[in-house]
């Protein structure tokens, strides 16, 4: 569960950024396209049991700039 200010214990499932049932970010990206977009994107995707912070934050940042 993550503890929030707003909503108390909220559970969630840690998943990998390009995993189905995730966020679509091809679509997020054509929303942004579609108007105009072109500033600063940032992801906080944390790493999966196994695998280091800089793996997770490489492998995130080849999916999605294959999306952009």
């Amino acid at each position: 569960t993550l503890p929030t200010w707003c909503a108390g214990d909220v559970s969630f499932d840690l998943i990998p950024v390009h995993a189905p049932g995730g966020v679509d970010f091809g679509r997020v990206f054509a929303g942004l396209k579609a108007i105009g977009y072109d500033g600063t994107v940032t992801v906080h995707q944390s790493a999966q049991p196994g695998e280091t912070p800089e793996a997770s934050a490489a492998g995130t940042a080849d999916f999605l700039r294959e999306l952009i």
